[in-house]
């Protein structure tokens, strides 16, 4: 996200105005599927970039789920996004939902 943003427009509230922080709720499905038992490397990747961003994902057979403040959510996204492509993903499938923080 532009760093030039102000704090509301990125998802992050303010005291000032008495704007709250947005919760969402995010799966994601990242294409091609692989049956083996490790998650292929364009998996893992988006998995780091969450963890990265000290969110603990939940990692199912054929998603990812992830919950928490909107910022934080959207930036683990967008660099899991970019480290699954570039290992190789060809398709990622978002579900993007608000949340009652």
């Amino acid at each position: 996200m532009p760093s030039d943003m102000s704090p509301e427009a990125r998802g992050e509230g303010s005291a000032e105005t008495g704007h709250r922080r947005t919760e969402i709720e995010v799966e994601f499905t990242i294409y091609p599927f692989d049956e083996s038992d490790a998650p292929p490397p364009y998996v893992q990747a988006a998995l780091e970039a969450c963890l990265a961003e000290g969110i603990e994902p939940e990692f199912a057979v054929l998603s990812i789920k992830l919950r928490g403040e909107a910022s934080r959510v959207l930036r683990a996204i967008l660099t899991g996004a970019q480290g699954a492509i570039e290992a190789g993903a060809t398709k990622i499938v978002l579900d993007i939902e608000s949340v009652d923080a």
